[in-house]
């Protein structure tokens, strides 16, 4: 299944075909949708919201899914990524005024700050085993593998597209 479009109005995200169709409707924030991102095999749907502080990650396929889940931080969240491997691993990372990488393991979830101390972050991707970061101070790279900051470019006013950097 292919989904085209994702439309938010007032918290809530909706699904659509190519035909303009809503194929779906998730009730997922009280305010404005933040940042909303599918992962990389089309299986879940997360969304982000600064205003309510919460994260809904959700399976797009099934009413119920083992990775769907709620999360409320006491900040706002103003972006979010799934990793490669979210639908087997779980792993995800939002940018809050920090960036934080949430890992599932054996023994429950593990949240580790990759970053902190210059205002809120603005936009998150990750590929491979690459996580990239926008804020207004400019954009930062960290290797999964090597748990490493690799690189960072200072640059005012990339902070909305990864892709102008």
């Amino acid at each position: 299944k292919q989904w085209y479009q994702r439309r938010v109005r007032g918290g809530q995200v909706y699904l659509l075909d190519h035909s303009g169709t809503i194929i779906r409707q998730i009730n997922a924030h009280r305010g404005a949708v933040t940042c909303l991102t599918i992962d990389a095999t089309g299986e879940y749907i997360a969304s982000s919201s600064r205003y309510d502080q919460n994260l809904v990650i959700k399976g797009l396929y099934k009413e119920s899914s083992e990775r769907d889940s709620l999360e409320v931080f006491r900040q706002p969240v103003y972006s979010v990524e799934l990793g490669p491997e979210f639908a087997l691993a779980g792993h995800y990372v939002i940018g809050t005024d920090r960036v934080i990488l949430n890992e599932k393991g054996f023994f429950g979830a593990k949240r580790t700050s990759l970053h902190a101390g210059e205002g809120p972050i603005w936009t998150i991707r990750w590929r491979n085993s690459f996580i990239a970061w926008a804020n207004d101070m400019g954009v930062k790279i960290y290797d999964t593998g090597s748990r490493k900051l690799i690189t960072e470019r200072r640059e005012r006013g990339c902070i909305l597209n990864l892709s102008d950097c």
